[in-house]
This record gives C-alpha cells, structure tokens and sequence, in this order.
C-alpha cells in the first residue's frame, strides 16, 4: 500500500513540474507579447485610445494571474524551486504591466485636464451672424446679449471632442 502512494505522488510532483514548465512559458510569451506591443498596443474595436491600451495591458495581466492563484490553492507548489522561479517571473511581468498602466493613466489625465480647463474657457454656442461691432460696445460689460434676428447658433465643439463623445457613447 505504501509503495503505491509513493508512485502516485512520484507522478503528480512530475505532472506539478510539468504544468509548471508550461506555464513558464505561457508567461515568457505574454511577457514578450507585452514587451513587443506595448509601444502601440492591440486595441480592442471600439476604445478610445488610452483606455484601449490599458485594458490590453490588464488582460495580459489577468490571463497570468489566474494560473497563479490555482498554484497558490496547492500548498507547497509555490515553494519548490520552480514555483518559486515562476512566482518571481510573474511579479516582474506584473510590476511592469503596473507601471505601464499608471504611466498611461497619468500621461492621460494631464492631457485631458490641460484641454478640459483651455475648452472650458470657450464659448459652448457662437452666433452663425455674429452681433455687428457697434452693438457689442454698447452692451454692459458680462451681459449676453443676443444677436439680431435673423440668427442662427452653432454648437462650437472641437473635432477631437465629437470622437471623444462618439467613443464613449457606447
């Protein structure tokens, strides 16, 4: 009886190796996938840029992170010296995803808050006729004063804005 144990474990330490090896290189190619494309990532259809990215980036994170978390169910197979060399690559590839996403992330928000506070300083509406000179000197200074009939209002939405809005819309 004994002896048959012994096999059994014989075989599930070569089958724990052998999942480890492969999930090794699992991670070498995720690793690699991220290093090649990071520059300018697969983005999924309809993303807007950054988010794009950033959401490649975190699914190469979660499609390496899951093998990790059933290896960490199995106590003691983190701790063999392949499990411990698999644990050590997998967080050098997840602190570099990290820091690509909080590089994107923060590259975007001072973008986006340089242009929001210039465009919120513009004008939502411009009169397609615009309020002759002579009028607009005349007027108190911080009244609205409309233009005279006939006018027509167009909205003054920057280019980038509509696709930013089309973008989102989803």
């Amino acid at each position: 009886m004994r002896c048959s144990a012994q096999v059994i474990n014989r075989q599930f330490t070569t089958l724990y190796d052998e999942v480890m090896e492969q999930y090794m290189k699992e991670l070498s190619q995720l690793h690699g996938l991220f290093d090649q494309h990071k520059a300018k990532p697969l983005i999924y259809e309809n993303y807007p840029p950054t988010a794009g990215a950033i959401a490649w980036a975190r699914d190469l994170y979660h499609r390496a992170k899951k093998p990790i978390l059933k290896f960490k169910q199995h106590e003691g197979l983190l701790e063999t010296p392949e499990g411990l060399e698999a644990k050590q690559k997998y967080l050098v590839f997840a602190r570099a995803v990290d820091a690509y996403i909080t590089q994107l992330y923060e590259a975007w928000e001072k973008s986006t808050l340089e242009i929001a506070t210039d465009l919120l300083k513009q004008p939502i509406l411009a009169a397609v006729n615009p309020v002759p000179e002579d009028t607009r000197k005349k007027k108190p200074p911080g009244k609205f004063r409309m233009p005279p009939l006939p006018y027509r209002l167009s909205v003054c939405f920057r280019s980038f804005l509509n696709f930013k809005f089309a973008s989102t819309a989803s």
